[in-house]
């Protein structure tokens, strides 16, 4: 019952589609001679029944989601060594759009109760001694009881949990800001161009309120280029670890960036007047294209913090502390830079831009 509980909490069109997509990988063949972790189930497209019977079949979906560590599969980290079997390319993309369908959605942090629940299922179908002896026996018969009342009892707290943490916000009528305000539309010296296309990720951010703009100028160090972008939530429009799901350390990988390592991830910038509320440090490099990448996540007029978008526990974590769906708009904002910070901060238009964001929380 507790399985049951957990799986119908998840989306079923999910389970189907990766099930399918298992029915067919589970033909290919193991990595390095040994068997596919997904051979049992090929050519079997139907979900899992939410039967003990199921158990692996449950596991091996999980599987494809999930490393060992229960975070993530990142789409670079998706090969036939990490997955046990020779996935061909256009499978590996749809596991990739289907686990990036689960950051889009508080299932995430259900699937990490899931995982766990998988796991202390499978310890009890662990064979048993064939003639247990009397103390044994009594005290297989006093805690088999106690231990199913207690999966019954946490898959009901569960229930309760969503039910209150998924409310409708109770005020979502707080005026949206006009992101393109916070934008200068003009900046001495600099071609400043406004982003077009940003439509296009509405769907996957829940969100129509995308602004970005684009600052270059050529200079005798070469091309200098500032993007400011930013992103808006009404109260109760998504859940606090979607938009975490969506920093540059989830998304810039899979559009082809290298994530480069920080010695400060955290880090706290100066303005000439203010010092800003801490923020996060990334750096990427795409061919010989350096990229620095400072964000801040905004909940209800204050900055969060928040590790790992491809952890199902840390967005469980910030689900616990922040609701579902909570009365708290939110805003996205981040800047990035093929120059540094100091080389930056002193421009009026960056002045400009962190004038407008105080009265929103930063």
């Amino acid at each position: 019952r507790g399985i049951t509980h957990v799986s119908n909490a998840l989306s079923p069109s999910l389970w189907r589609r990766l099930s399918t997509l298992t029915a067919e990988m589970g033909h290919l063949e193991g990595y390095e001679g040994h068997p596919s972790p997904l051979a049992p189930y090929a050519g079997k497209p139907e979900p899992p029944e939410t039967i003990s019977a199921h158990l692996e079949h449950w596991k091996a979906l999980v599987h494809l989601l999930l490393k060992k560590d229960n975070e993530f599969r990142a789409p670079k980290g998706i090969n036939k060594k990490t997955i046990e079997f020779q996935i061909l390319k256009h499978h590996s993309q749809e596991l990739v759009e289907i686990i990036d369908s689960i950051r889009d959605d508080s299932t995430a942090a259900i699937l990490a109760g899931l995982a766990l629940l998988l796991e202390r299922k499978s310890g009890l179908t662990q064979p048993v001694p064939a003639r247990p002896g009397p103390a044994q026996a009594t005290l297989r018969r006093v805690w088999m009881p106690l231990y199913l009342a207690g999966v019954l009892t946490a898959a009901a707290a569960l229930g309760l949990f969503f039910l209150v943490a998924t409310r409708p916000s109770p005020r979502p009528a707080v005026p949206v800001p006009n992101l393109f305000a916070v934008l200068p539309a003009k900046a001495a010296g600099w071609h400043v161009e406004t982003s077009a296309d940003l439509y296009q990720f509405s769907d996957t951010l829940q969100t129509d309120h995308l602004a970005q703009r684009t600052y270059s100028r050529m200079t005798a160090l070469g091309p200098e280029l500032v993007t400011l972008y930013l992103a808006y939530w009404r109260p109760g429009q998504a859940s606090v670890s979607l938009v975490a799901a969506h920093t540059p350390d989830a998304c810039w990988p899979g559009a082809g960036w290298e994530p480069l390592a920080v010695t400060t991830p955290r880090v706290q910038l100066r303005l000439d007047d203010r010092v800003l509320a801490e923020g996060e440090y990334r750096a990427f490099k795409s061919s010989l294209l350096p990229q620095n990448v400072w964000f801040w996540h905004i909940y209800d007029g204050h900055v969060i913090s928040h590790q790992n978008p491809n952890s199902p526990a840390e967005l469980l974590r910030l689900a616990l502390r922040y609701g579902f769906r909570r009365a708290g708009d939110q805003l996205f904002v981040r800047i990035s830079s093929n120059r540094s910070w100091e080389n930056i901060r002193h421009e009026p238009f960056i002045e400009s831009f962190f004038a407008h964001l105080q009265p929103l929380g930063l």
